[in-house]
């Protein structure tokens, strides 16, 4: 059913061509003679809109025979409206355009009744003329609040939130309001993120980059944050986004450069221990935090090469100095007990550690990590994480190989060492600066099993075929095409799913897929991988980037996967297990279930393949010469 709202001057031929064109069903709202009724203020106009329009709980049609409010309905009013009509009546007459646009924000912010968006509303408000930076962070700290909670990350939320971005922006560039360069990026982050258009992703980077208020460290605080959003899917991008983000991450690396350049020094190989290896890594958590774990396992296995290991956390993960205005912020997590600590114990062996405080801004870290380089002198730095500035500008003192978490992708990095957990392909290896890549095997090494788990614990159904989905972040990484490929499979009888992991649009998500509501369930972050898979039949991965680590937890157990060939697990798991797209994933789920001798071949591979990608000392000791080859050839 159609709800339509009518917004128009004349009860003309044409509205009355257009009501008889309607079905009994749809919905019309009639408002006539409008600007009389309005009183000549658009102020008044916009209230009456808004004070419809953000009852509703779906998208409605708007018709209007002023060609001026068409427009405008189209401009501010756009994510309410799934038509937007124009009757042409021969209206000539217009609103003025000088209109109270405080007013009727002020008038708006009186509907909100929840006490959080209320008081936010008050606060972006009185921020809108304000440059003072310390006010913006508690606003964009109260969004971040927003952001997390359920109860706002409805349709009905967002499109207030939507409306009073696009009111901001209109405004101001039609000198109707008066907005400081602050929360103009604060304005447009908003609307990057709830309305997901790659224009407001573009604009954000262009007022950075064209505005000289900003430093190296608010770029590369830019650049962290757009890394999250990109990670979590949280904003629309492409190709100028991409190309933007490299222009930001240079820039800021070239004004560190700038400013300590010749306060590094080269320290020459001759003068540093060919045994001694400086990790680095952009965040340090605990062994229940799987890229931590990645940390962990490379340095151990360094040791048993006999490689003295000096681990420093640079904490850049989402870092927080750098602070520039940003709608719900992601910020990385640093254990602060962490810190003055000057040895990690990891398992039975201890390493020499330093962290880096959260809230240090970049140009002390640097002096921080350039005194224990001189101190330590080691022969090369391995970097592990994407995007690190302090490794590329450490990088200048003694050679440093980037290793990215997601190891099935090249890290972002000016050092010239660059590697990737996988083959590169024919085409990839013809590509302009790829004979810089370094491939190498990502080995994982797994946490013991320490549970069992009965069926009835995982609310798993006896007599069914399991499939298990597993991730950290199922919200943004379960697609639509995913969640109906897997109804497909489980409508043909006998299938269950596990979600394992935090999926909390779970329940959300089975109002619009009722096959899942009766062959799903949902366990939460599961404690023991291991555990869960000794009920599962077969490990299926949404079409996402990570997820290195579960497959390879599901392997051991002998239960073999499907997925498609891009990300960490078809870098993990190979290419025997992968597939095109999901059609040929249902495909493949149904002949794992129904063909009982190909089950058995493909649960060997499985368990082939995870001997081989758990075996880390034989992978890291190439890696470890390749590295050291090119330091002899390329390096000083």
């Amino acid at each position: 059913m159609e709800k339509i709202i009518c917004f128009v001057q004349n009860e003309g031929e044409e509205l009355e061509k257009f009501l008889g064109q309607q079905n009994d069903n749809s919905e019309i709202h009639l408002y006539t003679s409008i600007i009389e009724s309005c009183e000549n203020n658009l102020m008044y106009c916009f209230g009456e809109l808004y004070s419809f329009f953000s009852k509703q709980k779906e998208k409605c049609w708007f018709v209007t025979d002023i060609s001026q409010l068409q427009d405008l309905a189209g401009i501010l009013f756009a994510p309410y409206l799934e038509k937007v009509i124009y009757l042409d009546q021969g209206v000539k007459r217009e609103f003025p355009v000088v209109w109270d646009v405080e007013g009727l924000m002020d008038f708006e912010c009186k509907s909100l009744m929840d006490h959080v968006e209320s008081k936010f509303m008050k606060l972006y408000i009185l921020l809108l003329p304000s440059s003072d930076i310390k006010f913006i962070e508690k606003l964009a700290a109260l969004s971040g609040y927003i952001v997390s909670e359920k109860k706002y990350n409805t349709w009905e939320r967002k499109a207030v939130w939507i409306h009073f971005g696009r009111l901001v922006l209109y405004a101001a560039e039609q000198g109707l309001l008066i907005l400081s360069e602050e929360s103009l990026l604060f304005t447009v982050s908003m609307l990057m993120k709830l309305e997901e258009k790659a224009g407001y992703t573009n604009k954000y980077l262009e007022i950075i980059l064209q505005s000289s208020k900003y430093n190296a460290e608010n770029y590369y605080f830019a650049w962290n944050q757009y890394k999250a959003m990109g990670l979590h899917n949280m904003a629309r991008m492409d190709e100028k986004t991409s190309e933007l983000l490299r222009e930001l991450y240079e820039k800021s690396y070239h004004l560190f450069m700038e400013s300590v350049g010749k306060s590094l020094g080269k320290i020459p190989r001759n003068e540093r221990c060919q045994e001694r290896v400086l990790v680095f890594t952009i965040q340090y958590l605990t062994d229940g935090h799987s890229p931590t774990r990645t940390v962990m396992e490379r340095c151990k296995t360094l040791k048993k090469m006999g490689k003295e290991v000096y681990l420093v956390n640079t904490a850049e993960q989402y870092l927080r100095s750098g602070f520039i205005p940003i709608y719900g912020g992601v910020y990385g997590k640093v254990m602060d007990e962490y810190n003055g600590s000057d040895y990690t114990q990891i398992g039975e062996d201890k390493f020499f550690f330093l962290q880096c405080p959260a809230l240090l801004p970049l140009g002390k870290r640097i002096d921080l990590l350039v005194k224990l380089i001189r101190k330590v002198k080691p022969y090369y730095i391995l970097s592990i994480g994407t995007g690190s500035m302090l490794a590329d500008i450490c990088g200048q003192m003694i050679p440093c190989a980037s290793m990215g978490l997601a190891f099935s992708s090249v890290p972002k990095t000016m050092n010239k060492m660059k590697i990737i957990g996988r083959e590169l392909s024919r085409q990839e290896k013809e590509i302009d600066g790829n004979e810089d890549i370094i491939e190498s095997r990502f080995t994982f090494e797994l946490r013991p099993q320490t549970k069992h788990f009965t069926k009835e614990e995982c609310h798993i159904p006896r007599g069914k075929f399991v499939l298990a989905v597993i991730g950290l972040r199922l919200d943004s990484e379960v697609s639509g095409q995913f969640l109906q490929m897997l109804s497909k499979v489980c409508d043909t009888g006998g299938i269950h799913v596990v979600f394992a992991g935090i999926y909390e649009k779970y329940e959300e998500m089975l109002t619009e897929y009722p096959i899942l509501s009766v062959k799903s369930n949902y366990i939460y972050q599961c404690e023991d991988v291991l555990a869960l898979m000794e009920h599962c039949d077969l490990y299926v991965n949404p079409v996402r980037l990570g997820g290195g680590f579960s497959v390879i937890e599901a392997f051991i157990k002998g239960v073999p996967g499907v997925y498609t060939s891009y990300g960490d697990v078809y870098a993990a798991g190979g290419k025997e297990f992968a597939v095109n797209n999901l059609e040929e994933m249902a495909d493949q789920i149904l002949h794992y279930q129904q063909d009982k001798t190909f089950y058995q071949e493909m649960s060997e591979k499985a368990k082939e393949r995870a001997r081989l990608m758990t075996s880390s000392v034989d992978a890291f000791m190439d890696l470890d010469k390749e590295i050291c080859k090119r330091v002899e050839r390329d390096f000083w």
